[in-house]
């Protein structure tokens, strides 16, 4: 299962290019799985790629906003 995921995860920088929203939403799903296999450094990684586009294209009103799906999970 991690190295399909691993491949998969690869595979998102720039694939998804003129629809950045689209990549967001990917790494942010990538982020779920690696926490829900409990590999958090890889998780985080890939929130913070979720959270680079969105930025972007939505600035500063969503960056306060905040996300409960950008945060690690805490046991």
């Amino acid at each position: 299962m991690r190295a399909a995921l691993d491949r998969a995860a690869e595979r998102i920088p720039g694939k998804f290019a003129p629809q950045p929203e689209v990549e967001a939403s990917a790494q942010e799903k990538t982020g779920k799985t690696y926490r829900g296999l409990d590999l958090y450094a890889e998780a985080r990684k890939h929130f913070k790629r979720a959270y680079a586009p969105r930025s972007r294209t939505l600035g500063a009103e969503d960056r306060l906003r905040g996300s409960k799906a950008s945060t690690p999970k805490r046991s």
